[in-house]
């Protein structure tokens, strides 16, 4: 079952049917690209209370593919094709329910991973709830904090201790319950001038689309 389903419905504009389908044939390639499909294509929902001319189902494997496709600025340019050869247009994303704490927790995660690598952090703090909480091991930091102010503070602190940056070289496990997803990992960096090498666990707890708390273990 694909993680992600982008489904789209609209009722072609008489005399942009040509427009329409340059749209159709420059768009599918694109999103083979990031790893999407489509599902279904068709006219009318039998039975509905509404009907459109033009229906299609789109699937990603995930949020992040989906997001890219969006933002591609191939797309951008096609989707405003889209808009002019097409009316009444609607559209809706859905995460399958028993997959989205994994689907979150893994985008979370590649943000996560990215912040570390370069110290772009605010695509992960992006994706952190109002109340978040997080704890940490030992050091300075050791205990539990609240608030996103107090986690941004934390990883400008990961970003000085590793300067250079702290690189994943290795996801070995993931690990779901419940609402909990653990990422087991080997990462490594100079850590104030020195060769560091680290094994690392870390928990996100998910609500909705948003990481309500961090957990990081980590040891020899």
């Amino acid at each position: 079952m694909p993680e992600v389903l982008l489904i789209t419905q609209s009722d072609i504009i008489p005399g942009k049917e040509a427009e329409y389908r340059t749209y159709i044939q420059k768009t599918i390639p694109l999103m083979v690209k990031y790893g999407g499909g489509v599902a279904f294509v068709g006219s009318g929902i039998p039975g509905g209370t509404n009907e459109y001319g033009n229906n299609a189902v789109l699937t990603f494997p995930d949020q992040e593919s989906r997001d890219q496709f969006l933002a591609d600025p191939e797309y951008k340019a096609l989707n405003a094709m889209q808009k002019n050869a097409v009316k009444n247009l609607h559209t809706a994303h859905f995460i399958p329910r028993g997959s989205q704490p994994e689907a979150v927790a893994r985008q979370a995660f590649e943000q996560f991973r990215h912040g570390l690598a370069t110290g772009e952090w605010q695509p992960f703090l992006d994706m952190l709830s109002d109340d978040f909480s997080f704890r940490f091991p030992r050091g300075e930091w050791k205990g539990e904090h609240h608030g996103k102010d107090k986690a941004a503070e934390f990883f400008a602190y990961v970003r000085q201790a590793y300067p250079d940056g702290l690189n994943v070289t290795a996801v070995q496990s993931v690990g779901v319950s419940d609402n909990t997803v653990l990422f087991e990992f080997q990462d490594e960096g100079q850590l104030r001038g020195d060769p560091y090498h680290g094994h690392v666990v870390v928990a996100f707890d998910v609500k909705a689309d948003k990481i309500v708390a961090y957990r990081e273990y980590f040891g020899a």
